[in-house]
């Protein structure tokens, strides 16, 4: 009777070791990479806070007139692109449901993008880069660009600052062989005064006519 009660735990022992070694095989074969294509952070109320996703950025983030500022202000031939997808997506939204900051890379150039944005869906803060070209924009609440920043490879940094229609007013920047530049701009955007250290350091003073042309310059 001892040697059946012997063989019994030694068969339970058996089956409850094959029982752990199955546990682990199964945890060793659970995945370590998740795949998808959207995942989605939701608070206690069940309200979308965070998403992360690749696709289209959504429209409804951002109106027509916000559509036609990004394009005017990215100045590139293919900036259409960049308000389509699919493209990688990190998005956090207020308690309201509203997008207010966004990370992603855009289909042209592979060029990262992060947005800040005001409670109404305009934008507050752009930053990007595209080629060898950086840029910052800030806005106010439901207005146009008030403040362009951008640093190119090509030629040298600059800063603009806008009016309510977007359109280049005030310029600072630093030109060919490190000539600072101060121009003033008409509402075509057309430079009409521009006062720079040339390069030998003295400074000149110049006025343009709405064609563009010089009327007058000193020295």
């Amino acid at each position: 009777m001892q040697k059946i009660a012997l063989i019994g735990m030694f068969f339970l022992g058996l089956a409850f070791g094959q029982s752990i070694v199955g546990i682990k095989a199964a945890d060793d074969d659970k995945p370590s990479i998740v795949k998808a294509q959207k995942f989605v952070l939701i608070d206690a109320m069940g309200k979308t806070r965070a998403e992360l996703s690749f696709g289209s950025a959504d429209s409804s983030s951002a109106s027509a007139q916000d559509e036609q500022r990004f394009l005017k202000m990215s100045r590139e031939e293919n900036a259409r692109e960049m308000l389509e997808g699919p493209w990688p997506r990190l998005v956090f939204f207020d308690a309201n449901g509203k997008e207010r900051i966004a990370l992603g890379v855009t289909p042209v150039a592979e060029s990262p993008v992060f947005q800040i944005k005001h409670a109404d869906g305009t934008k507050a803060v752009s930053l990007s880069a595209f080629n060898s070209r950086a840029s910052l924009q800030i806005s106010a609440a439901g207005g146009n660009p008030s403040i362009a920043a951008m640093a190119t490879h090509q030629a040298g940094p600059s800063l603009q600052f806008l009016d309510e229609e977007g359109n280049s007013r005030l310029g600072l920047a630093l030109a060919g062989k490190g000539r600072p530049q101060l121009i003033l701009s008409d509402v075509g955007e057309r430079p009409r005064a521009l006062l720079e250290l040339q390069a030998d350091a003295s400074p000149r003073l110049s006025l343009f006519g709405e064609d563009k042309q010089e009327v007058w310059s000193t020295p």
